[in-house]
Protein backbone atom coordinates (compact mmCIF):
# COMPACT_ATOMS: atom_id res chain seq x y z
CA UNK A 1 0.00 0.00 0.00
CA UNK A 2 2.74 2.46 0.94
CA UNK A 3 4.71 1.62 -2.20
CA UNK A 4 1.65 2.32 -4.34
CA UNK A 5 1.13 5.68 -2.64
CA UNK A 6 4.79 6.56 -3.12
CA UNK A 7 4.54 5.76 -6.84
CA UNK A 8 1.46 7.97 -7.18
CA UNK A 9 2.77 10.90 -5.14
CA UNK A 10 6.52 10.90 -5.83
CA UNK A 11 6.83 9.02 -9.08
CA UNK A 12 8.40 6.12 -7.19
CA UNK A 13 11.54 7.97 -6.13
CA UNK A 14 12.72 7.84 -2.54
CA UNK A 15 11.88 10.92 -0.49
CA UNK A 16 13.84 11.59 2.68
CA UNK A 17 12.33 13.15 5.78
CA UNK A 18 14.85 15.98 5.51
CA UNK A 19 13.48 16.86 2.07
CA UNK A 20 10.10 17.51 3.66
CA UNK A 21 11.64 19.44 6.55
CA UNK A 22 13.54 21.70 4.14
CA UNK A 23 10.23 22.89 2.72
CA UNK A 24 9.27 24.54 6.02
CA UNK A 25 10.08 28.25 6.24
CA UNK A 26 13.02 28.54 8.70
CA UNK A 27 11.87 32.03 9.79
CA UNK A 28 8.37 30.93 10.77
CA UNK A 29 7.26 30.90 14.39
CA UNK A 30 6.91 27.15 14.20
CA UNK A 31 10.60 26.68 13.38
CA UNK A 32 11.83 29.21 15.91
CA UNK A 33 10.62 27.09 18.80
CA UNK A 34 13.45 25.27 20.55
CA UNK A 35 11.76 21.85 20.50
CA UNK A 36 11.19 21.97 16.76
CA UNK A 37 14.78 23.03 16.09
CA UNK A 38 15.98 20.16 18.24
CA UNK A 39 13.85 17.68 16.29
CA UNK A 40 15.15 19.13 13.02
CA UNK A 41 18.76 18.64 14.12
CA UNK A 42 18.02 15.08 15.18
CA UNK A 43 16.38 14.32 11.85
CA UNK A 44 19.34 15.64 9.86
CA UNK A 45 21.77 13.73 12.08
CA UNK A 46 19.79 10.52 11.66
CA UNK A 47 19.71 10.93 7.87
CA UNK A 48 23.48 11.53 7.88
CA UNK A 49 24.09 8.37 9.91
CA UNK A 50 21.88 6.30 7.63
CA UNK A 51 23.64 7.63 4.52
CA UNK A 52 27.07 6.98 6.03
CA UNK A 53 26.08 3.44 6.98
CA UNK A 54 24.81 2.81 3.44
CA UNK A 55 28.19 3.90 2.01
CA UNK A 56 30.01 1.51 4.34
CA UNK A 57 27.71 -1.33 3.31
CA UNK A 58 28.33 -0.55 -0.36
CA UNK A 59 32.07 -0.61 0.26
CA UNK A 60 31.90 -4.07 1.89
CA UNK A 61 29.64 -5.35 -0.87
CA UNK A 62 32.10 -4.12 -3.50
CA UNK A 63 35.00 -5.83 -1.74
CA UNK A 64 33.04 -9.09 -1.65
CA UNK A 65 32.28 -8.84 -5.35
CA UNK A 66 35.91 -8.12 -6.23
CA UNK A 67 37.12 -11.06 -4.13
CA UNK A 68 34.54 -13.34 -5.73
CA UNK A 69 35.61 -12.35 -9.25
CA UNK A 70 39.32 -12.70 -8.45
CA UNK A 71 38.75 -16.07 -6.77
CA UNK A 72 36.69 -17.35 -9.74
CA UNK A 73 39.43 -16.37 -12.23
CA UNK A 74 42.20 -18.17 -10.45
CA UNK A 75 40.40 -21.43 -9.71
Amino acid sequence: MLLMLNKEMNGGKQILACDFLKQIDPLSDFMRQYENQRHMRRAFEAEYRISSFNYVLLLFESVNRILTVVNARYE
